[in-house]
Formats: C-alpha cells, sequence, structure tokens
C-alpha cells in the first residue's frame, strides 16, 4: 500500500488476458491495480465482474497498477491469433 492514508477497499471490476489479472479500483482513492496469478476459482468468480462488480476481500495480492507487468509483443500476437480463431500449425 503505497498511501499510508488509505485503508484500500478494493471493488474487482474486470479482467485482462494478457497477463491473466483481475482488475480492481479502490474505492476510498481512486487507485487502480490488479491480481495477478489469480486462482481458479477467483478467475472464475472475476469473469462477471465487468456487469457485477464486487469487494475484492484479498489487499494483499494487489499490485497497484504502475507496478503491473506489460504484455510482451509475443503475448499479443498469440492473443490476437487465438482472437482471430488461428492456432498454431506443428
Amino acid at each position: 500500500m503505497t498511501d499510508d492514508n488509505c485503508k484500500h477497499e478494493w471493488i474487482a471490476y474486470g479482467t485482462a488476458l494478457v497477463p491473466p489479472t483481475i482488475l480492481v479500483h479502490c474505492q476510498l482513492c481512486s487507485k487502480r491495480g490488479g491480481v495477478l496469478q489469480p486462482t481458479e476459482e477467483e478467475w472464475a468468480l472475476a469473469y462477471h465482474a465487468p456487469s457485477r462488480p464486487y469487494l475484492w476481500a484479498d489487499g494483499s495480492k494487489v499490485v497497484l497498477e504502475a507496478d503491473l507487468p506489460q504484455p510482451t509483443q509475443e503475448q499479443l500476437d498469440m492473443l490476437s491469433r487465438f482472437l482471430k480463431g488461428e492456432t498454431e500449425r506443428e
């Protein structure tokens, strides 16, 4: 927690595929962040977060937005092929 004056109340509002991240924001100070490497249960719950945001209870897993890793070009290319319905051919 970078702001010692905020007791962050994180709200999960979405997901990012590359890398798999649950997107959160603090409803008290408006900082944004993400939860990297979510469990299968956490990921399944977050699937509906865009239409049903919910309180994220484990603040220790939140990484502030500035510290989140950026996807590599290879990851973006792979995601693009996946979304177009292309698959790897051996």
